[in-house]
């Protein structure tokens, strides 16, 4: 299966941000390696506001997945996963609808208000205006594959070596 890559700066970006934010020294080759994701490029196939949150919308997303895989449903014949993110209000609907994206398929599934999620969506968010402490804008990009990638390929950083974790489990805070 192909593979599309983010560059070396990009991944840099992300350890080092996950180092902050874990109150940690950055270290640029540290076990929080990007490749532990299981990026895949994914195509929403269906997406609707989610019917009991204001701020989610729910989607059919093709991944690549085979039928019957765990956390898949059939939809329009494809294997699909559904995907909650909180997107609405963010992101127009309308610019999310039968759209190739990045999905991180090794995550917890998790009920979000009714509703299992069994993948998340890769997106950049930035935050603008505002002081520190003061309510703040945030614009949300999704993060598109490259034109030539297929449903199902994996995304990696490049320069990167490993293999995605089989799942993610949220650790307890103690």
């Amino acid at each position: 299966m192909p593979e599309s890559t983010l560059g070396e700066p990009a991944a840099d970006r992300c350890v080092t941000e996950l180092a902050r934010l874990g109150g940690k020294k950055a270290n640029a080759r540290s076990s929080r390696s990007p490749s532990l994701l299981d990026l895949r490029v994914g195509h929403i196939l269906s997406i609707t506001k989610h019917p009991n949150a204001d701020k989610l919308y729910v989607s059919a997303v093709a991944a690549g997945d085979s039928p019957g895989h765990r956390g898949t449903f059939q939809y329009k014949g494809q294997a699909c996963r559904t995907v909650c993110s909180g997107l609405n209000g963010l992101v127009p609907l309308q610019e999310l609808q039968d759209r190739k994206i990045v999905i991180v398929q090794n995550v917890k599934h998790v009920g979000m208000c009714g509703v299992t999620s069994t993948a998340m969506f890769f997106a950049a968010v930035s935050e603008t205006g505002g002081e520190e402490g003061v309510k703040r804008n945030c614009i949300v990009e999704m993060v598109d594959p490259s034109a030539e990638s297929t449903v199902g390929d994996r995304v990696f950083f490049q320069n990167w070596e490993g293999s995605p974790k089989e799942e993610s489990a949220r650790r307890r805070r103690s």
